[in-house]
């Protein structure tokens, strides 16, 4: 129920940045929609090693393979949340052509990301969730390199994610009965993989991830399109 309460209320904040923010809503969708399938790709690995989740709603099965929906909501929500983050908090409009497109480029590395990935997870001692951690930052630095100016984009988005994170499991321990949940789901020993805030074992590697991943997904779509930003802050939205 944890899993699905966390995914139902990412998608609701993405949602609600939307509404406030209807001009990114293409920055935000898109990259949203496409790296959809990545989620139910990563918790296959994420499975194995990580967690393992009680689904709520009825999972899928697709080529054998086990696919909950609520992977589908968690990957959509936060990969859209991850593109746009940055420009809602501090009040950016991005414009698409400012800089040479590179969407074959962008392609290519998300592709290769994913499948180094999966080869990286299967080898014994690697645990997923840090290869993951890994393969992001390393791959979004080639953009980097290419787009110095995204590096506040990529710098800033970590930070405001790792401090949503980190707020999000200091609330949502404090339900009864989710430490209990997570001692469950978790294969990875919380004594020492989660660091204690106020008796809350809040997991290290969930900040990790939100950190090097939204180091990731906030520049693909803007490397892709070629976003760049006004000289001033737009002076209000809503």
């Amino acid at each position: 129920m944890f899993y699905l309460l966390g995914s139902l209320f990412v998608l609701l904040v993405f949602s609600a940045l939307l509404l406030f923010r209807p001009d990114l809503r293409r920055q935000g969708l898109i990259p949203a929609l496409l790296f959809t399938p990545y989620g139910p790709i990563s918790e296959m690995l994420y499975f194995r090693d990580y967690w393992l989740p009680e689904p709520v709603l009825p999972p899928l099965v697709m080529f054998g393979q086990m696919i909950l929906i609520e992977d589908c909501v968690f990957a959509f929500a936060i990969v859209g949340l991850m593109s746009v983050a940055y420009d809602v908090t501090l009040r950016k409009k991005p414009v698409e052509g400012v800089f040479p497109t590179r969407t074959g480029l962008a392609v290519a590395l998300s592709l290769a990301a994913l499948l180094i990935f999966i080869g990286l997870s299967l080898v014994p001692g690697l645990n997923s969730i840090l290869v993951s951690a890994a393969v992001a930052i390393v791959f979004a630095l080639p953009m980097l390199c290419l787009r110095p100016d995204l590096w506040p984009v990529a710098l800033g988005s970590s930070l405001i994610l790792g401090c949503t994170t980190f707020v999000f499991y200091m609330g949502i321990l404090s339900f009864p009965g989710a430490v209990d949940y997570l001692q469950t789901v978790w294969k990875l020993p919380l004594e020492t993989a989660a660091w204690r805030v106020f008796g809350l074992p809040v997991p290290l590697t969930e900040l990790l991830w939100a950190v090097s991943t939204a180091f990731y997904y906030s520049i693909v779509y803007k490397f892709a399109v070629g976003c760049g930003y006004q000289p001033k802050n737009i002076a209000s939205y809503g």
